[in-house]
């Protein structure tokens, strides 16, 4: 009988598979690229307990964090600073 080596993930914001080893957080049941636990509008790399997700825009758009300062603005904020740093939501609302 074999054993089957350590098994690749799917990570939830960039889609990319990387091997167990490699550098990662978990929140919320979520597992992430440790790289790519930023905030969804000023790129900071946030820390946990230290952010946010809107669960509207999650919804809308998929999983993405908040950094402090952005955690406290209301969806339309947020929905306009990403579309700024996004073009291609322009057309969405």
């Amino acid at each position: 009988m074999f054993c089957s080596g350590p098994t690749i993930r799917t990570y939830k914001i960039c889609e990319d598979k990387i091997d167990v080893i490699d550098d990662k957080v978990m929140i919320e049941g979520h597992d992430l690229h440790k790289k790519c636990f930023t905030c969804a509008i000023c790129d900071t790399q946030l820390k946990l307990g230290g952010c946010a997700e809107d669960k509207l825009l999650k919804r809308q758009f998929g999983l993405m964090y908040f950094c402090p300062t952005h955690m406290l603005l209301n969806r339309d904020q947020k929905l306009d600073l990403l579309k700024k740093r996004f073009p291609v939501l322009e057309h969405l609302d």
